[in-house]
């Protein structure tokens, strides 16, 4: 294959024409815009400026619920400023969360606290100037409960954003929302009511389900093609064992861009 390649380029023998060193000049750029193109597309995914951290730390004490507690989280390492790097990680990581950092958890599980039995939190997006990271944190009260927190922070500024950085009425929006998973939340509680009918009349009681309200707005989840609403159902924590899974509803920017105000941080997901 390759002699018939360099017959067909020295088709007139002798030394490489002037047409020659054109075809191979175009062939190294041509592929070098194509292996660009590549580096570039994988650059967008930021995987290779997150990197994990991950602490067990020994509890103390009889009434600990597991010999350890888990501590795991992204830190940010972009091309940003030390300074603004650290605001970043600030709020995206422990300290943003539980207003204490790695450190400091350390030490006070150290003297026996039990703050958490496990927070873990992940990236769940990261594009367009923003990154949002997903806590799930457990811990053992009265009842075992888990709670997840969302967090969005701008990689221009430092600083979180949320619903009012987004829509300009958040009851609309989320009005707007509850609409497209009233028939879907309606099936789940009566699939749930079917198999405990027991508790169908204190839940109802206490207004269960709750609608989709703008508290929920805070638990979006950011994506290129338009974002997803995550609705949790609330329970009582004593009714914990038996809530059932968030549900998630798709709404594409098309039919969000109504709900946007002028220089919201979405306007970078819409415009062309």
């Amino acid at each position: 294959m390759m002699n018939s390649f360099n017959k067909r380029v020295f088709r007139l023998g002798g030394s490489p024409s002037v047409s020659h060193w054109f075809f191979i000049l175009f062939m190294a750029l041509f592929l070098g815009a194509i292996l660009g193109g590549c580096d570039k597309k994988q650059g967008q995914t930021g995987k290779e400026s997150i990197q994990l951290k991950r602490y067990e730390f020994k509890t103390k004490g009889p009434y600990a619920p597991a010999p350890t507690i888990v501590l795991e989280y992204p830190v940010y390492t972009g091309p940003q400023g030390k300074e603004l790097l650290s605001k970043i990680n600030s709020v995206i990581g422990p300290e943003g969360v539980f207003g204490q950092t790695a450190e400091e958890l350390s030490k006070i599980i150290a003297e026996g606290a039990i703050p958490f039995d496990s927070a873990r939190a992940e990236v769940i997006y990261h594009g367009k100037g923003l990154l949002e990271v997903l806590w799930t944190i457990t811990a053992t009260g009265a009842y075992t409960g888990s709670s997840r927190i969302n967090v969005i922070a701008d990689l221009e500024k430092g600083i979180t954003h949320g619903p009012e950085s987004m829509f300009e009425y958040d009851y609309k929006m989320a009005s707007f929302v509850h609409a497209r998973i009233e028939p879907e939340l309606q099936k789940r509680i009566d699939e749930l009511y079917q198999k405990h009918p027991d508790v169908k009349e204190t839940l109802t009681n206490m207004g269960i389900p709750l609608p989709y309200g703008p508290d929920d707005l805070f638990n979006l989840q950011l994506g290129d093609k338009g974002i997803h609403f995550v609705y949790s159902f609330k329970f009582p924590q004593s009714y914990a064992s038996i809530e059932p899974e968030p549900m998630r509803v798709f709404i594409p920017w098309e039919e969000i861009k109504p709900f946007m105000y002028e220089g919201c941080i979405l306007e970078r997901f819409v415009r062309k």
